[in-house]
């Protein structure tokens, strides 16, 4: 059978893939399926063919899994595995990331493997959610997520789904009722409509909202104001501030986001393994700060300064891991570097909030900084150790060949994304390092993502 794309095919899961998507097979053809779990069958949509597999989405469970359970909340693609017990889950999680070292590192992780730790919240642990508007199956005005596997229809959130906040997303439908009676229309998909989407933060130290409502552009009929009073006789003393951001669309130039703020707070406070830190409306933080503050101290572990010891973070982002060394051991020298200007300089404001006078970052592209900085005075001490906590794509060969240069006595590499990691690790021990100690955190319940903590030292 020749199979082509936007044929719907009923699949039968067997496996799971590295990344979470389901592994089916049909007439000698396989296919990654997103949205299947093990042991499911599904009516599925084929996105793309290649010569030895095809893409596909599930669109409908026709059978369930015999591993699954009857979920609480409501069904969202956001948490493709909330109908599999979190053990399962993450015992599933810590073969995948051992088969892929085996695989690509040709390294068995046993010997080695510290500990999996699980976020200390397995529901209600994100602050932070992009909710979309637009139109459901039904043509009718939504909020909520995207449909799997579409771009233009939209699922409400008509009970909780048990990932951000139950409070907050128990007025999800409030919300939703309150736009569509100003009679502006939801986003279409296809660049019309009003309502774009609605982006909430959550302060955990505050217990505290700031909600962003994104839009196409000014239009009359729209009262921020209103809007604003609605959150605040909603939320009470948890309303932290509201903003309204237009996207405006000028001839001949890029579209750009315009935000105003409407009423509370502009920002908002955050506290992590001691350390305080500022929440604005487009700062980056981590999603899950329970199981954050569990992986940075598994860093700090591995990394263990001694005396005499330096150390430097390199893509260290708003500088979390930096500053908890430094506050940690405030005798050893701490540099941050960073690409992102605006994440140097929350670092930067966040360091001297807390009061930190032995670290300090630099705004600059990783790889470029080592080579003009290999003298540097981070390198005086008798040794440094070098902490890594690169972006999915992991490190640019050329950086981690700099990195390698500067012969650190140990390597912290904190990952998002292990199958990375394994790669590096070959190139890593092909210089000289091995694996001594390896952790995991699941920061993400319910999803297919591990984060993974690694401690290079120079092999004997």
């Amino acid at each position: 059978m020749n199979f082509t794309a936007g044929d719907v095919l009923e699949l039968e899961i067997t496996d799971l893939a590295f990344g979470g998507e389901g592994v089916a097979r049909q007439e000698g053809m396989v296919f990654f399926v997103n949205g299947g779990i093990t042991g499911q069958t599904v009516k599925a949509k084929i996105k793309r063919v290649k010569r030895r597999f095809g893409e596909a989405v599930a669109l409908e469970v026709i059978k369930r899994s015999p591993l699954e359970i009857e979920p609480e909340f409501q069904l969202v693609p956001g948490a493709p595995w909330e109908t599999l017990p979190v053990e399962k889950q993450q015992e599933i999680k810590k073969a995948q990331v051992f088969e892929l070292f085996q695989k690509f590192a040709k390294l068995d992780l046993t010997p080695v493997f510290n500990e999996l730790i699980s976020s200390p919240r397995e529901w209600w642990y994100r602050n932070k959610m992009d909710f979309s508007f637009g139109t459901d199956t039904e043509g009718k005005f939504a909020l909520g997520s995207k449909k799997r596997g579409q771009f233009r229809l939209v699922e409400s959130l008509e009970k909780p789904c048990g990932l951000f906040d139950e409070q907050f997303e128990k007025l999800l439908p409030v919300i939703r009722e309150w736009c569509e009676k100003t009679g502006l229309p939801p986003h279409d998909g296809k660049g019309g409509g009003y309502f774009e989407s609605l982006v909430v933060r959550r302060s955990v130290a505050e217990d505290k909202f700031l909600v962003e409502i994104v839009v196409a552009g000014p239009d009359a009929k729209f009262d921020p104001e209103a809007f604003g009073e609605v959150l605040q006789s909603q939320l009470g003393t948890r309303f932290g501030g509201a903003f309204w951001s237009q996207k405006i669309r000028e001839e001949g130039q890029a579209t750009r986001l315009v935000s105003t703020f409407i009423t509370g707070e502009e920002k908002l406070r955050e506290e992590l393994c001691g350390l305080e830190f500022e929440i604005s409306r487009d700062a980056f933080f981590q999603p899950n700060p329970y199981s954050a503050e569990k992986l940075y101290e598994k860093a700090v572990e591995f990394v263990d300064l001694q005396k005499g010891e330096s150390a430097l973070d390199l893509f260290c982002g708003t500088g979390t891991i930096a500053q908890i060394l430094a506050k940690k051991y405030p005798d050893s020298r701490v540099i941050g570097v960073e690409i992102v200007e605006s994440a140097v300089e929350d670092a930067k404001k966040n360091a001297e909030r807390n009061g930190l006078k032995n670290v300090t970052f630099a705004c600059a592209d990783v790889r470029k900084w080592l080579k003009e900085h290999f003298h540097s005075a981070v390198k005086e001490t008798s040794q440094e150790v070098i902490v890594v906590d690169p972006p999915r794509s992991g490190i640019v060969k050329k950086s981690l060949e700099r990195i390698i240069d500067r012969a650190p006595s140990r390597i912290v590499y904190v990952s998002c994304n292990p199958a990375t990691l394994a790669r590096d690790t070959e190139i890593l021990a092909e210089a000289g390092y091995r694996i001594d100690r390896f952790a995991l955190v699941d920061q993400f319940p319910h999803t297919a993502h591990i984060e993974a903590v690694a401690r290079f030292v120079n092999a004997p």
